[in-house]
């Protein structure tokens, strides 16, 4: 039995292999000289500013106990911080005991 090359699940024929080999030898040399920029907007300056790489920028939610939680969130809207500063700001405290503890 004989593999099928396609997802269709036909074989290619000789002039769509040609293309498949001209398009992986184009993507193989980081040729995107035939890319057509013209209907993209450019970027703002504010999405400049807030622009991050890849796709790893979102963060992991902090997996606390329900009542842990309920009082971060109220001590948080308490001082006017978001609970990741509130966070942030109590580790960074007790880091510093533990130095001084040392």
């Amino acid at each position: 039995m004989t593999k099928k090359s396609s997802a269709s699940g036909r074989r290619s024929s000789k002039p769509q292999r040609a293309v498949l080999k001209e398009f992986a030898a184009k993507q193989a040399a980081e040729d995107d000289s035939g890319i057509d920029y013209s209907d993209i907007p450019p970027l703002t300056d504010q999405q400049m500013a807030t622009a991050v790489r890849g796709w790893r920028h979102f963060r992991r939610p902090i997996l606390l106990e329900p009542g842990v939680l309920d009082a971060l969130t109220e001590i948080a809207a308490r001082k006017g911080l978001d609970l990741d500063a509130l966070v942030n700001d109590i580790l960074k405290r007790e880091i510093a005991i533990a130095e001084v503890l040392r």
